[in-house]
């Protein structure tokens, strides 16, 4: 199994349905599969909740997504 360091803009590309997202989707499922394990950097996953928590008006919801 080969490890990968997936980057902050393709996990923006999944959660923001931006155009390339079905290329990320398609990474997050290789990963699921047992095919790649995937890695992230901590930085990006603050990264990440800052802009979610811009996106949506409702707070609450952050941790739903």
């Amino acid at each position: 199994m080969r490890n990968i360091l997936i980057d902050l803009n393709i996990l923006m590309d999944f959660f923001f349905n931006w155009e390339g997202h079905e290329k990320a989707a398609e990474v997050f499922g290789l990963c699921a599969g047992g095919k790649l394990k995937g890695h992230v950097c901590a930085h990006e996953i603050t990264t990440l909740s800052y802009f979610l928590g811009k996106s949506i008006k409702d707070k609450t919801k952050i941790n739903q997504r």
